[in-house]
């Protein structure tokens, strides 16, 4: 569940591996009608647009996590969101999301979300 607070300027992420085509992430990530994302529905969380950030290496290139934080220019401390990242066993992938002025508490740990792990919660500088 996400929890958003403009306040307390925390950002939450997620890094790992995805295979999807940008067809079907966009599909993952996109309402259709009246039907919630899929996105939405494992975040079991509506999706602010605005608060949301999906980024993807260059040509998907699965990088080592050092190098996959730094080259998706993040506003947060890196060392630290390297350093849980392998604690979890994400060593490397070619995605990350994040959404920012939030928080998420994960109801299934190491559930997959489109192939990315939870890493967690992360001050914003």
């Amino acid at each position: 569940m996400l929890l958003t607070d403009v306040s307390k300027r925390m950002v939450a992420i997620w890094l790992g591996t995805c295979d999807r085509d940008s067809e079907a992430e966009l599909q993952y990530m996109n309402k259709t009608g009246k039907r919630k994302s899929q996105l939405s529905k494992d975040l079991n969380s509506p999706i602010d647009l605005d608060l949301f950030l999906w980024q993807t290496t260059d040509n998907d290139e699965i990088l080592p996590v050092e190098q996959l934080v730094k080259q998706l220019h993040c506003d947060y401390d890196v060392d630290e969101i390297v350093r849980v990242a392998k604690e979890k066993g994400v060593l490397a992938g070619n995605r990350m999301f994040s959404y920012h002025f939030s928080e998420f508490t994960e109801n299934e740990p190491n559930k997959s979300y489109c192939g990315l792990t939870f890493i967690g919660n992360f001050k914003m500088f």
